[in-house]
């Protein structure tokens, strides 16, 4: 068996065939046993999410609740919302459902980053530190890393990200209107945010991320070399 561990994560590196999933509900089934897992979420293709019903069927060992989700993001948050039974008492205490869950979750990150932009992008101030604003984001980002992910990533969100995007542009449209001719300015803005959030989203996606530090580097550097008046 092949196993490459790095960080907190692993993975079983087999040949098509020869047993992936059954290594999977095994390993899945032990942690359980030993009080080292409670639940597990797997995310797979459509085309073959009916196979691990099957699969749990015949070779897990112990007890297990098993729920394939499907159809729209909906209808697979109701799935969820349903599967949730434990709790859920507590969770009613907080949220109407787990629409109202996401909704109050998205808010508060948007009231923290705006508190960001609102110290560094101000009306009528120069863009003086890019860099310095984009480790605040950063730094944001490594704080709320999962739900980032969740939200960000490349099943995440699309009306969050265009949330963010809009809100960013909105704000750098002011800084670099005196800066670039009009309508360069346009394009000035929709270039970093679009370009931001794309380096956001691969960041997030990597195990081996770069600290919030390194990355605000990066990005700076991009961006003066490209677009942003020097």
């Amino acid at each position: 068996m092949a196993v490459q561990q790095q960080g907190k994560g692993f993975g079983f590196l087999f040949e098509m065939g020869c047993g992936k999933t059954l290594t999977a509900i095994a390993v899945a089934g032990a942690g359980y046993q030993m009080g080292k897992v409670k639940r597990v979420l797997i995310v797979a293709p459509t085309s073959v999410c009916a196979v691990w019903p099957k699969e749990f069927q015949e070779y897990a060992a112990f007890s297990y609740t098993i729920r394939t989700m499907l159809g729209s993001k909906a209808q697979r948050l109701k799935e969820l919302s349903d599967l949730a039974d434990i709790n859920r008492g507590t969770f009613y205490l907080h949220y109407n459902d787990i629409f109202d869950m996401v909704e109050k979750l998205e808010g508060e990150l948007f009231v923290e980053f705006n508190a960001i932009l609102d110290r560094n992008l101000k009306d009528g101030s120069p863009l003086h530190s890019p860099q310095s604003t984009l480790l605040d984001i950063f730094t944001f980002l490594e704080r709320h890393r999962e739900l980032a992910k969740a939200m960000i990533g490349p099943h995440g969100d699309l009306a969050f990200v265009n949330r963010l995007k809009a809100l960013v542009e909105e704000r750098l449209w002011h800084l670099l209107e005196p800066e670039l001719p009009s309508p360069e300015s346009g394009y000035g803005c929709a270039f970093i945010v679009s370009g931001c959030i794309g380096i956001i989203e691969l960041w997030l996606g990597r195990s081996d991320s770069r600290s919030p530090e390194e990355m605000a580097g990066i990005c700076a550097r991009l961006f003066q070399g490209g677009y942003l008046p020097q």
